[in-house]
């Protein structure tokens, strides 16, 4: 997931989502169908808090990880 978030559009995921494609589900099915994708059981790591994007050194942090996504920066 993490090098799917840091290069989307490669694909990197395609072959691990596959076997999850069905027919169309109903609303009321989604969140159960969620829960019981495999890597999805709602447990994860904290999150990480760097500090504010106001600080010159985090904001530089996220720009570069924008740049290594394809993004553009806008200033």
């Amino acid at each position: 997931m993490t090098s799917e978030i840091a290069s989307p559009g490669k694909g990197i995921l395609d072959r691990y989502l596959l076997e999850f494609i069905g027919p169309a589900q109903t609303t009321e099915s989604w969140v159960s169908t969620v829960a019981m994708l495999q890597g999805l059981g709602g447990t994860r790591a904290q999150d990480e808090i760097v500090g504010s994007v106001h600080d010159p050194a985090v904001l530089a942090q996220y720009q570069q990880f924008e740049r290594q996504r394809g993004y553009e920066i806008r200033d």
